[in-house]
């Protein structure tokens, strides 16, 4: 052998792999986070009011609901139940803008008891309409309680012909 070849026997190429230090940082890193996590009770999700909205009967505040309005006609609906309001957004894609088609207050309308709505639906009528409703129930109660007091001495079927008293209700079957 001669001295170059054994230069060439004793000269090897030599890979050296690269550090694996970041990935070894953040393994550690994760695992220790997850650590906390589980640790610190509750389980590796938080219950907390951030991860969901309260949906409970009888919620307050403000609600957004999507809903198509029209045919081809995307809109979005809110209430604040707070204030008894609820609006109507449409969508109009050509402009990317929303726009306000129809706002309304319900203060009034839970009121009623019995309504086959038409145009006049203001909420001043609604509250007219409420006011006629209570005077004819407080009507229909003195009545009432005047016919209980005469149904005493009254014989049975005298009341045939008696007209019920405004806003009372049928009897149900």
């Amino acid at each position: 052998m001669t001295h170059e070849g054994a230069r060439a026997e004793t000269e090897r190429i030599v890979y050296v792999m690269p550090r694996q230090t970041a990935n070894w940082i953040i393994a550690t890193a994760l695992s220790v986070i997850a650590t906390v996590l589980v640790v610190r009770g509750g389980g590796p999700i938080p219950d907390n009011a951030a991860f969901a909205q309260n949906t409970l009967v009888g919620s307050r505040g403000l609600h957004a609901f999507t809903g198509q309005l029209d045919k081809n006609t995307y809109g979005l609906f809110m209430m604040d139940v707070d204030a008894g309001t609820v609006w109507v957004y449409e969508y109009v894609p050509l402009k990317r803008r929303l726009k306000l088609v129809a706002a309304r207050s319900f203060a009034y309308d839970r009121y009623l008891e019995n309504y086959n709505g038409d145009e006049e639906t203001s909420p001043a009528i609604i509250e007219q309409l409420i006011k006629r409703q209570r005077e004819a129930k407080a009507r229909a109660a003195e009545l009432g309680a005047a016919d209980d007091s005469d149904a005493a001495t009254a014989a049975p079927g005298d009341d045939a012909g008696k007209e019920p008293p405004a806003g009372a209700r049928p009897p149900r079957p």
